[in-house]
């Protein structure tokens, strides 16, 4: 089975002021029919069960969300057999240029994975691309729906963007060329490739848990 949704925003406003239009895309595909029968079959008698031994669970919406997560992950394995991959591609526009953002997820199935941290991810292709003049119409936009002048609004948003650009490189989170800011990621098993820089993906971990906390 392939799946493709697509979800276009033809204009957005606020105040006075038109910040562009997108697009966002989920494409699925090799997605085992069989598989996703079993999936749907085995999820819901164990609900059923759940429910049945644990009939207060209809009167508490959190415990039943968490029964929800467990028998999701505990039969997810049956959906990643087929070893699907996930394309989300975003892009989006002013009168100015695009932006645009593309995750590509290829699922591994666990009980043939060799990776000893990611057991679910067999690859996973991450691009970003923002020109710096898009990025910072955007900002004047928004500061101009704030009621600013069209100077002050030009000037807030060059700052604000400066900002933004000078904390994301001295995190190397991204990299700007051509006045173009980009972030490009690249994993595999044992590998990943972040903004052209190869490292385990062990040492990828410590280093995004480091900046998350």
């Amino acid at each position: 089975i392939n799946v493709n949704l697509t979800y276009e925003l033809d204009k957005l406003t606020k105040g006075n002021q038109q910040l562009g239009s997108g697009e966002w895309s989920l494409i699925a595909e090799s997605i085992d029919p069989s598989a996703v029968r079993q999936f749907i079959i085995q999820y819901n008698i164990a609900m059923q069960k759940q429910l049945a031994a644990h009939p207060e669970l209809a009167n508490d919406e959190v415990a039943l969300q968490e029964v929800n997560a467990a028998l999701f992950k505990e039969y997810l394995p049956l959906l990643q057999k087929s070893e699907p991959t996930i394309k989300q591609p975003v892009r989006w526009k002013n009168a100015l240029g695009e932006l645009n953002a593309n995750l590509d997820i290829s699922i591994a199935d666990p009980a043939k994975s060799s990776s000893s941290i990611n057991k679910d991810i067999k690859s996973l292709n991450f691009d970003v691309k923002l020109p710096l003049n898009v990025v910072t119409e955007t900002a004047k936009q928004l500061n101009l729906s704030e009621g600013m002048d069209a100077e002050k609004a030009q000037k807030q948003a060059d700052k604000q963007i400066s900002g933004m650009m000078t904390l994301g490189q001295m995190f190397q989170l991204i990299t700007i060329d051509n006045n173009t800011a980009s972030l490009q990621l690249r994993y595999t098993p044992g590998k990943v490739v972040f903004n052209g820089q190869e490292m385990s993906e062990e040492e990828f971990m410590s280093r995004a848990g480091r900046f998350v906390h």
